[in-house]
């Protein structure tokens, strides 16, 4: 069954990101056009894809705007408790006051699923990653990446699909 998730795109671990579900998923078709594997998530799960029409839209745009663009800083991999193996990017501060800005905004989507008191901002990797590609990847770190808009991301076990974005554009919370 697909959900939505709310997203930061992190286009340069594209490559790597999307080898990896792939390689963990050999039923998932390769993403289209302007989809994005890579990112950070602000509240996942998200609406019903059903519900995503041009009154979300709306209001995710107005939510947008009032973002500036950011520049997030890649250099630690990590173990999420019970979860992926995921980068932890840097400003966390900053990604943290967004999901709370976000959930706020939509207040019947807390940051993913309500699950904890607080966000852990990620760039889920995978969950079986071999050694070979993550010393690759830590050869490549630390890298920065420009992010600059919000993508919603219908995910299921055959599509990973973008519904539409939004530009970040605004005045930067603190």
């Amino acid at each position: 069954m697909a959900h939505t998730v709310l997203q930061l795109p992190v286009f340069d671990l594209e490559p790597f990101v999307r080898a990896r579900l792939r390689a963990e998923n050999p039923r998932l078709r390769e993403p289209e056009g302007d989809t994005w594997c890579a990112h950070v998530a602000l509240l996942d799960p998200f609406v019903d894809e059903a519900d995503a029409g041009p009154e979300l839209f709306q209001a995710l745009a107005r939510e947008c705007a009032r973002w500036d663009p950011l520049v997030l800083r890649l250099a630690e991999i990590r173990r999420l408790p019970g979860g992926p193996i995921c980068l932890a990017p840097e400003p966390s501060d900053r990604l943290v006051a967004m999901t709370e800005a976000f959930a706020a905004a939509f207040p019947g989507h807390p940051a993913h699923g309500g699950a904890g008191d607080r966000a852990v901002p990620h760039v889920p990797l995978g969950h079986d990653v071999p050694d070979a590609d993550l010393d690759l990847l830590r050869g490549w770190l630390p890298q920065t990446a420009l992010v600059e808009d919000v993508h919603l991301v219908s995910w299921s076990q055959t599509e990973v699909r973008t519904i539409a974005s939004f530009p970040l554009r605004g005045v930067a919370h603190p």
